[in-house]
């Protein structure tokens, strides 16, 4: 029983006699590595001679040549600096203190990478400037005292900028002078100025002209600030912008959730309209409604609407019925006005001309390829289809007798040259 007494007690002092090994190994290799970086650093001699050269060419140079690297922030370091250096068998030490004399910037050197950064004078005239800053916070709310959650605050003129939280509270840094921009969909914007104020509090307005808005929606018409359904609404007058009277193009970027592309930039050709996406193996396109009545986009053009509404949610079906289950489209045209004269004249044009033109053989040309056509195809002739008198004298004939002997530029025959008349000349196409 004593020799296994003994035994146990030896064990843990044998495991920590194990663990002292270990760290007093490490920690000579650490102090190794040490003595070796120290040892490179001084040893190292750099001889360069740059003239005029930006900071960060200096330094690539010299990692090029050395084990050294070198890090810095680009956002507070501007390495674009131009700076100059003349040492021959110099250290890196007076390297350094040559490139970065009159920069702004010192050098620390850890083992084999140098930290390029500001230098502590610099920093205190950095943090002189920031002075002129300050702390705004607030909160904003609307008009019956709810705070406005995600409400965008911007300094003026600046991207500097936050939102607020659920508390529609928000904290920004901003210059002691500044000018606050607020602004949320459905409110009116609002500016306000924080000039003598680090703390404010902002009551936004509701955008009434937009909830004002009457939009159609199948069975009626109601209040866009009422509506509840996925409903979008374009005025006739944002579609008349656009330089195109094919609705359908014009519709393009107008409305949210209606995704419209074109297949060809041909004059005349339509645009494809997906309200849902494709949501069958037919057809995907939405229904059309014109003034109460199933059309097509391509029976109105811009102009001549005055409204359009997209109902973009499943409760259209009970309206329409199946044929709404790609959306629906609902454009009013413009109407005629009590004691109020209009006119429009919209014209458009559209010109259709080649890129390039290829070059065309004449008559002779053919008539010796359908001869090589026979004479590859094993004819015993190569002149078998059209004999060489023939050809020799077909342009002679040609000029007495062009119906019998033709040689007809079919290029020339079917594209003309139209010359339009302008006040300063003339333009051809």
């Amino acid at each position: 029983m004593k020799k296994n007494d003994e035994r146990a007690l030896c064990v843990p002092l044998f495991k920590k006699t194990k663990r002292i090994m270990k760290l007093t190994t490490l920690y000579s290799l650490g102090v190794a590595c040490c003595i070796s970086a120290s040892t490179y650093a001084q040893d190292y001699k750099l001889s360069m001679n740059k003239q005029n050269s930006s900071i960060i060419e200096i330094l690539k140079d010299i990692e090029k040549n050395s084990e050294f690297t070198f890090f810095f922030n680009d956002n507070r370091v501007n390495v674009n600096k131009k700076a100059s250096i003349n040492v021959k068998d110099a250290t890196l030490e007076e390297a350094l203190a040559q490139v970065l004399k009159n920069t702004g910037y010192q050098y620390q050197i850890i083992d084999r990478q140098v930290l390029i950064k500001i230098a502590p004078s610099s920093v205190s005239s950095v943090s002189g400037v920031q002075q002129n800053q300050k702390t705004v916070t607030g909160v904003i709310l609307d008009e019956s005292g709810l705070p406005v959650i995600g409400a965008n605050v911007v300094e003026k003129g600046t991207t500097n900028g936050t939102i607020t939280d659920a508390e529609g509270r928000f904290s920004l840094n901003v210059a002691s002078n500044a000018t606050l921009i607020i602004s949320y969909i459905g409110y009116v914007q609002s500016e306000i100025s924080v000039k003598n104020k680090t703390s404010v509090s902002i009551t936004m307005k509701e955008d009434a002209e937009l909830l004002d808005e009457v939009v159609v929606i199948g069975y009626g018409s109601a209040r866009k600030g009422d509506l509840t359904g996925p409903i979008s609404s374009v005025k006739g007058t944002s579609l008349t912008e656009r330089s195109t009277q094919m609705l359908s193009t014009a519709m393009q970027g107008q409305i949210s959730g209606v995704e419209v592309t074109r297949s060809s930039g041909g004059p005349g050709s339509s645009a494809t309209i997906r309200v849902r996406g494709v949501t069958t193996l037919s057809n995907n396109d939405p229904l059309v409604i014109i003034d109460g009545v199933p059309g097509s986009l391509n029976d109105v053009v811009a102009s001549d609407v005055e409204t359009m509404s997209v109902l973009k949610d499943a409760a259209s079906a009970s309206i329409y019925g199946s044929r709404a289950a790609a959306g629906v489209i609902l454009i009013t045209t413009k109407r005629a006005k009590e004691n109020k004269f209009n006119l429009d004249y919209n014209y458009e044009y559209s010109i259709d001309k080649p890129t390039t033109r290829p070059t065309n053989g004449n008559v002779i040309d053919w008539m010796n390829v359908q001869n090589e056509i026979k004479w590859n195809d094993g004819a015993s002739n190569p002149y078998s289809q059209y004999s060489q008198e023939t050809i020799n004298s077909w342009m002679s004939n040609n000029a007495t007798d062009p119906y019998h002997y033709p040689n007809t530029n079919w290029i020339d025959l079917l594209l003309k040259n139209i010359s339009v008349p302008l006040k300063s000349g003339r333009i051809k196409y």
